[in-house]
């Protein structure tokens, strides 16, 4: 649920070091946080789920398959997923 005058958004950035690649993924949310056992990522707390909560399954499928790493942490009002990827 988005709080009325809060401000949505994703920003996308990247840096390179040497054959590191390093994309940064900062996305807005309300500020509640659903951790479940034996889950690495925050699952969605939306009622429709078949729609929403895949984002993270695809960043993190994507960074594998360039021998990479995902991670997540929470800033304020938006979680910032850090992608380590060599070239």
């Amino acid at each position: 649920m988005k709080e009325s005058g809060a401000d949505a958004f994703i920003r996308i950035s990247s840096l390179q070091k040497g054959n590191l690649l390093i994309l940064k993924v900062e996305n807005s949310f309300d500020g509640r946080l659903v951790l479940k056992a034996k889950k690495e990522f925050p699952v969605t707390d939306k009622a429709d789920r078949k729609s929403h909560g895949i984002g993270l399954a695809i960043i993190k499928s994507t960074a594998e398959k360039y021998q990479g790493t995902v991670d997540f942490k929470v800033n304020g009002r938006g979680m910032i997923f850090p992608m380590k990827s060599f070239q």
